[in-house]
């Protein structure tokens, strides 16, 4: 699947894979997915448990998903 700039559409886009975020070439429009994040394995399954803790205690509920 071929990424798109978000902003103006362009195709013509690179993936800086050291940080994990897109930068279009001909807007410099630069964004990310989480996925994408480097980092974003480093959560072990106690820290993910903690923070679905913590937010049923601030919201009343269930875990949050960021896109």
């Amino acid at each position: 699947m071929d990424k798109i700039c978000i902003h103006c559409r362009s195709k013509n886009i690179i993936f800086n894979r050291d940080h994990g975020f897109y930068r279009c070439n001909d807007c410099n429009n630069v964004w990310a997915y989480p996925g994408d994040d480097p980092d974003n394995d480093e959560f072990d399954s106690e820290e993910t448990d903690l923070q679905d803790a913590l937010l049923e205690q601030m919201l009343g509920g269930g875990r949050m998903t960021f896109i």
